[in-house]
């Protein structure tokens, strides 16, 4: 009998409106258990193939959509875990747009995966465990949509809250999804194979050609890449995406859990992991990402504090910096001269050019805060109005003139800093909630690292601790929470997954020693 419902014990027009609706549902899975299987597969495949003609008909690239529907649809019945394999192929070029610029495969695919986990949870087919870290990230987004109500321009808030939420539902599409190890293996694999991709890629671009720039701008092959993409006359490396500060984050990731995992010898390929912290390295510094280059070596120094053998790290960071200096020293015999001059321009600038003009930024976004201080000025809206604020409030430690002309400036000018642009556009509340969310975190990475039998999940939440402690340096030089936030919500998305292996997979507790009494005298 389909269904395992509980007999009825409602009679004479008592019946409840649960059991009256139970018992249709039974009598549909009754009438559709009669019917063959085969019936029911050859008139859903029919009625898709009439379907799939009429959109062709009115619009190619609607039937198109719905192909990637059905397959998606099929991915998920078959096995979930591949959709979020995709997804995470699809992160570094979250740029492909599924019908031109009015949606993105990625929201396609995350909205189609959080309907199907939902369904599964509301069935009960799959559990999702109350964490203290759902609620702050709730918070979170009700205080940014409450931005968005006092925002200067609400339509233009509400689009800049459309990734974010999409960003959100994709770290959720993680959580319920990821359930055995070999998952974690192998997103590994993928995470750590965008790197090496864009590292290759951003070395080529900086080295050889733009030809090896793949991402927005297939119009300028052939072009000087000095003056494609500079800043400041400073050659910048991209790989897939669309500046190097953008890259540099993308590569942070990669390079956390190949440190990582070269220093714990999982996997017993030395070589390997070698190979993987050479190429990523470099294609880290080539991005001319300064503050990305120094939290890479900050890496050390973080997990000297998980390094059971410390003299071990030690030794091994002093013979990884000879072998990068040496290979730097060739490096600058084989690049391009005018790569060399952008090297030691980015590296060796003196005075206001080396951040200085962050502190400026953050000043004016804090002089913004002020006048709206419980819920900003709206998501997004900030760098609408921030030459307004740069000519209103002058930084009072020196004299300067914001004359877009003569410093060659855009009129909309970002803060550089994920902080300040918080308070300016969301408001204090807004701050709180996410250094709530950003210690729940840190609790559970610390919590698996501590509990984890698994030295796969040990090593993968270490990983996660190493990328989410720079990046709290690094969203205070660059603003990418909201900007790259699939990449952002991966510490958070994956604290709640480690935290759950590491619960039911738990490391035994320490024998006890019996110590016999002393016999009496």
């Amino acid at each position: 009998m389909a269904g395992n419902w509980p007999p009825d014990t409602a009679r004479n027009g008592l019946d409840t409106l649960d059991q009256k609706i139970r018992r249709s549902i039974r009598r549909v899975e009754d009438m559709a258990e009669r019917v063959p299987r085969r019936t029911w597969e050859v008139a859903g495949t029919a009625f898709f193939a009439l379907f799939l003609t009429w959109l062709a008909l009115k619009n190619f690239i609607y039937a198109f959509a719905a192909i990637v529907t059905l397959s998606a649809g099929i991915v998920l019945l078959r096995a979930p875990i591949l959709l979020v394999y995709a997804l995470f192929f699809m992160v570094p070029i979250a740029w492909v747009n599924l019908l031109g610029e009015r949606l993105r495969i990625v929201t396609f695919l995350t909205v189609i995966g959080v309907g199907f986990f939902m369904t599964q949870a509301i069935f009960k087919r799959v559990s999702l465990k109350m964490e203290s870290l759902y609620i702050a990230i709730g918070v979170y987004v009700i205080i940014c949509l409450l931005s968005v109500l006092n925002s200067v321009d609400v339509a233009f808030s509400l689009t800049g809250m459309k990734y974010y939420i999409i960003s959100l539902l994709f770290g959720l599409v993680v959580i319920m999804a990821v359930r055995e190890r070999q998952h974690l293996v192998v997103i590994i694999g993928i995470i750590l194979g965008w790197g090496v991709v864009n590292s290759i890629l951003a070395v080529a671009q900086s080295t050889i050609s733009p030809v090896f720039f793949p991402a927005y701008h297939f119009n300028v092959f052939g072009m000087d890449i000095v003056e494609s993409y500079a800043v400041g006359t400073i050659r910048r490396a991209s790989g897939t995406f669309e500046s190097g500060p953008r890259l540099a984050m993308f590569l942070l990731l990669p390079l956390a859990m190949a440190l990582t995992f070269f220093f714990r010898d999982l996997f017993r390929r030395k070589v390997l992991w070698i190979f993987l912290l050479m190429v990523l390295t470099a294609g880290l510094f080539v991005s001319f990402t300064r503050i990305g280059v120094v939290l890479a070596v900050a890496y050390l120094g973080l997990y000297y504090f998980f390094e059971p053998q410390k003299a071990r790290i030690v030794k091994t960071s002093l013979a990884m910096g000879g072998v990068a200096v040496v290979v730097l020293i060739l490096l600058f015999f084989v690049i391009p001269s005018d790569v060399v001059g952008a090297m030691e321009t980015r590296f060796t600038q003196e005075g206001d050019q080396v951040y200085l003009d962050r502190f400026y930024f953050l000043y004016n976004a804090l002089m913004a805060f002020t006048e709206k201080p419980l819920l900003g000025w709206g998501v997004k809206t900030y760098t609408l109005h921030s030459w307004d604020f740069m000519q209103r409030y002058p930084v009072p430690w020196k004299s300067l003139a914001w004359d877009a002309a003569s410093l060659n400036m855009p009129e909309n000018v970002p803060v550089h800093n994920d902080y300040g642009r918080m308070l300016a556009e969301t408001g204090i509340f807004s701050l709180l909630a996410f250094l709530t969310v950003y210690v729940l975190a840190f609790k559970n990475l610390f919590y698996t690292v501590k509990r984890a039998a698994d030295p796969v999940v040990e090593s993968l939440a270490i990983s996660f601790i190493l990328f989410l402690g720079v990046m709290t340096v690094y969203w205070f030089f660059h603003e990418y929470i909201m900007e790259e936030p699939f990449v952002s919500v991966m510490p958070f998305a994956f604290s709640i997954v480690l935290k759950r292996f590491a619960d039911e997979n738990p490391k035994p507790p320490p024998a006890r020693i019996l110590v016999e009494p002393a016999a009496p005298s």
